[in-house]
């Protein structure tokens, strides 16, 4: 992916979304959003800085 962003414009890099659940927006799934992994699933801040569980099935 480091070498994508290097050589392609932002619109030809592929980038992986999660839709946060209780309205708190989309997110990539890039290590700089994601803060721990445990059982419940995914802790991840948004852009405001808010941490929210995403589920993991």
């Amino acid at each position: 992916m480091r070498a994508l962003r290097g050589n392609l414009s932002g619109m030809g890099v592929p980038s992986y979304m999660i839709d946060l659940p209780e309205g708190g927006g989309k997110v990539p799934l890039l290590p700089d959003y994601v803060v721990h992994r445990d059982g419940d699933g995914l802790k991840v801040k948004n852009y405001q800085g808010r941490v929210f569980t995403y589920p993991v099935e």
